[in-house]
């Protein structure tokens, strides 16, 4: 059986039921009342060559189920019967989908906020890590600087010894080769008188040949 909501709803009056004693029913609701105030006469016109009843349902909510069962009630009592039972289904089948309906729209409505709390979580969590993150490697890195400070203070020092031994071998070299120059001097000065004395041996001693070769020629 199909369930549709226009037969909870008011019709137009146009889809209106009209009895013959000009009572207007537009809805099943208002139908039902009706069928509790109308007289004898007024309730068996509609359905003693035909159906009224059952064509205005029929027609306007095209329920064709409860239209039969209509038509095969024959008195007040038993149509009053059917149509109720047909709108307490109808208002259980959609007062369950509403609930089943406000239901999902709330998992929906706790989902997106779980989903946006979710995200806040992973937001807060990625810049708590990236904190965490900057002061690991600023630790890093002071302790890197650190280090780099001592072995530069290590270095710095290596160079001063360096340098100073550096300036003890330069001052020891300047010293050696003051050494040298006054050794060289003095040997060179010794050298000179042994020289000089030389030539004056060899100058005499060519004299002396000279004169007795001149002798012997005399």
């Amino acid at each position: 059986m199909e369930k549709t909501k226009k037969e909870l709803e008011t019709l137009s009056s146009n889809e209106a039921f009209r009895f013959v004693n000009g009572v207007e029913a537009r809805s099943l609701e208002e139908f039902l009342g009706a069928l509790k105030i109308i007289d004898s006469n007024t309730f068996f016109y509609h359905i003693d060559d035909r159906n009224d009843y059952a064509n205005w349902i029929r027609g306007v909510y095209e329920d064709n189920l409860l239209a039969d069962k209509v038509e095969a009630s024959k008195d007040r009592i038993s149509i009053h019967d059917v149509i109720e039972e047909r709108l307490e289904e109808l208002k259980k089948y959609f007062l369950e989908r509403k609930v089943s309906e406000e239901t999902n729209d709330e998992i929906a409505s706790l989902k997106n906020e779980l989903k946006k709390e979710l995200l806040e979580l992973e937001e807060s969590l990625k810049n708590n890590l990236e904190k965490d993150l900057e002061k690991e490697i600023s630790k890093d890195i002071n302790k890197i600087e650190k280090s780099i400070s001592e072995e530069n203070k290590i270095i710095n020092t290596e160079i001063s010894d360096l340098e100073k031994e550096m300036l003890g071998l330069k001052e020891n070299l300047q010293k050696e080769n003051k050494s040298m120059y006054r050794d060289l001097k003095e040997e060179y000065e010794d050298n000179s008188i042994l020289t000089r004395a030389v030539e004056f041996l060899i100058g005499v001693g060519f004299g002396m040949i000279i004169m007795y070769i001149i002798q012997k020629i005399i």
